[in-house]
């Protein structure tokens, strides 16, 4: 593939929501309408408000892409078809964000029904990641349709050569001096799944224990002690409209720093969540705020949720894309003053501020994903006061180690319809 000249490679520092085309004489194309389609020899194609245009290469100083927003947009479009999102993981590999390029190509590959032509490219793009296991998985689709390929043949062979040869990865990411055990030290909660409708037997798939990284023997010396956020509450748990997961809270070895952690067991819907009902007064609260580790392989697509009393009324946030982190979480920020909630009342679409803030009762974590085998850790979780609000009082101390949290009931009420 083709880069940009050395002078695109200085992206700009400026805070735009979406993709950056900066031109001479401070000429600027930025904002959520803006989409950088393709970067050719000569020119580049990109999307605005009004249709397609293309730029020509020497007119162009800067390109930026604005990844996390481009892939949520295309999710809550219904537009995330593997070619679109192979199509966004070139223009990432040409802009030299080989990390997002990859989690575009992952993502493509994760879809139903890859177009032929794109099976081949995407094997390369997959053996460049050094993921072998779905380079093979390319290479073995397209011999279904070409069975006669002795080439693609060698080359699917090799791959899963490779795959079975290389060793299990365990990440163990650390915190500072501290590393993050992708484990609780409390029992974890393994959460029932839903009841299956009377006749049917339901097939009963295993879901291996996750490892648990070795940690270290000694923290950091005089560690401080830690004001704990929400992830340290007990009763956290999840609903039976959710996909399986295994909930507990702990903090890495030698620390008081508690987690919420959250092991993504089944795929059975489109979200996992994690739940914590509480009473919340959220009249003078301007953001709730946390911290997120992605442990898995893909990028995950989170949201927040709140229900409401009276009438139990369900308000969630709009989405926002996480790659995975390694030992560097995201910090995520949800705007609770916001009129782009979604809910029942607006047919599920994002045109609703949250009503009763004053009775909040529960507060989901959404996690968007159908991956599975692995771990989703959030820390310093709050709710921000709005200016002029009176702060609380800080907390005494670390807070409690919480008991496991007990499983959805039997009969759950069904989920909101979204």
């Amino acid at each position: 593939m083709r880069t940009l000249p050395a002078c695109a490679a200085a992206l700009l520092a400026v805070a735009a929501v979406a993709d950056t085309v900066s031109m001479p004489d401070k000429i600027e194309l930025s904002g959520k309408k803006i989409e950088i389609l393709e970067i050719r020899e000569n020119d580049i194609l990109v999307r605005v408000a009004y249709g397609d245009i293309t730029i020509k290469r020497d007119r162009v100083t800067a390109l930026k892409v604005d990844f996390p927003e481009r892939l949520a947009a295309l999710k809550e479009q219904g537009a995330d078809t593997p070619r679109a999102l192979y199509n966004l993981g070139r223009v990432c590999a040409q802009l030299e964000m080989p990390k997002e390029a990859a989690a575009a190509y992952r993502e493509a590959l994760d879809r139903k029904d890859v177009p032929e032509d794109l099976l081949l490219p995407l094997a390369g793009e997959m053996e460049r990641c050094e993921d072998w296991a779905a380079a093979h998985k390319c290479y073995a689709a397209y011999l279904k349709l070409h069975p006669d390929n002795a080439e693609v043949a060698a080359k699917a062979r090799a791959a899963a050569s490779k795959a079975a040869a290389a060793p299990p990865q365990v990440e163990a990411p650390s915190v500072g001096e501290v590393k993050i055990d992708s484990s609780a030290n409390a029992p974890a909660q393994r959460v029932a799944r839903p009841a299956q409708p009377a006749g049917e037997t339901p097939a009963q798939p295993t879901v291996e224990e996750p490892v648990q990284p070795v940690q270290p023997a000694e923290a950091a010396p005089e560690a401080p002690k830690v004001q704990e956020g929400l992830e340290a509450s007990p009763g956290w748990a999840t609903e039976a409209w959710a996909s399986s997961v295994e909930i507990n809270v702990g903090a890495p070895q030698g620390t008081t720093d508690k987690m919420l952690r959250v092991f993504l067991a089944g795929a059975e819907q489109d979200k996992a969540c994690a739940l914590l009902e509480q009473d919340f007064d959220l009249t003078d609260k301007k953001a709730l705020t946390f911290e997120v580790y992605n442990f898995a392989k893909q990028a995950i697509t989170l949201a927040v949720a709140f229900t409401t009393s009276p009438g139990w009324r369900f308000y969630e946030s709009p989405v926002t894309t996480v790659l995975p982190t390694g030992e560097t979480p995201k910090q995520v920020t949800i705007d609770l003053t916001s009129d782009r909630f979604k809910c029942a009342e607006t047919q599920w679409r994002h045109k609703s501020a949250i009503q009763n803030k004053n009775r909040v009762v529960k507060l989901y974590l959404l996690i968007y994903t159908k991956q599975t085998g692995a771990w989703v850790f959030f820390n310093n979780i709050r709710f921000e006061q709005a200016e002029g609000a009176a702060a609380p009082a800080p907390a005494a101390g670390p807070a409690p180690a919480p008991a496991p949290a007990p499983a959805p009931a039997a009969a759950p009420a069904p989920a909101p319809k979204q």
